[in-house]
């Protein structure tokens, strides 16, 4: 799954943004964008690590997947790329929940980390070999 690495601690992302719109939250560990603080700048875009970012072109913020926390998460469904995988390779969920801690014992993963950045909160699945 390619997205954001909602880094453990302060991402480079929202260090660099100048009016404090990237925020993390505590329920749910979710990095969104505070769109009536975003001003548009792109600092954050070009900061981001993961290259997750982009400035939508309909509201002139900066934007990136809140893993569909109020179209979906909220009303209790999963993100819509977990109910859509035609493979089942996708779970979502708090890290220290059952089901995540259970698959996280019951397979294979890695944490994809690129150097000198925060640690993510994704577990990635090694694709088959061929």
């Amino acid at each position: 799954m390619a997205g954001c690495g909602a880094c453990r601690h302060r991402g480079r992302c929202r260090q660099r943004c100048t009016d404090s719109a990237g925020k993390r939250a505590d329920s749910n560990g979710i990095v969104r964008v505070d769109k009536p603080k975003c001003i548009g700048c792109s600092y954050c875009i070009s900061a981001c690590p993961y290259q997750v970012r982009y400035l939508n072109p309909v509201t002139h913020v900066a934007d990136k997947c809140d893993f569909c926390l109020e179209s979906r998460l909220m009303k209790g469904f999963p993100p819509i790329c977990v109910s859509a995988c035609p493979q089942n390779a996708l779970i979502f969920g708090r890290e220290d929940s059952d089901v995540v801690q259970n698959w996280l014992k019951t397979h294979d993963y890695y944490e994809y980390q690129l150097p000198n950045v925060g640690k993510p909160h994704l577990y990635r699945r090694p694709g088959p070999m061929k």
